[in-house]
């Protein structure tokens, strides 16, 4: 296998990775959310403390897709240079997403969970033109 296989490949790997993180975020928001939905009907403490529970988890999970996706953008700035890949703007994306992700409501989860889709979707993009 040659230098520029290897590194297509491993900047494959980096990208299924930041997927799969991104992918974690959105299912913990997703039930987040839902628990948001319970404190609507009623203070059900349960409910309030398994969401902040939650929402704690979905930012530790941020931190991980920022690595993520750093690694990403970096393996494909290596591997531009031997192809026609180009970074776009996923690491500007990544900055804007993880700069301070406050939670408050579920508006603000809602917001973030659209950025988070985003993501995704520019991952999957780049994903897929390098395969």
């Amino acid at each position: 296998m040659s230098y520029s296989q290897s590194n297509k490949i491993n900047t494959i790997k980096a990208g299924e990775k930041a997927l799969r993180s991104l992918r974690d975020i959105k299912e913990t928001l997703s039930k987040a959310n839902e628990r948001g939905m319970l404190d609507v009907f009623g203070p059900l403490s349960l409910s309030s403390s398994r969401k902040n529970a939650l929402i704690d988890e979905a930012k530790r999970g941020i931190k991980r897709a920022e690595d993520d996706l750093k690694s990403f953008a970096k393996a494909i700035t290596a591997l531009s240079s031997e192809t026609d890949i180009r970074l776009d703007d996923i690491s500007e994306f990544a900055d804007k997403l993880f700069s301070n992700p406050v939670f408050l409501d579920k508006a603000k989860i809602d917001r973030f969970d659209k950025q988070v889709n985003e993501g995704i979707k520019k991952v999957e993009a780049l994903l897929k033109t390098l395969k």
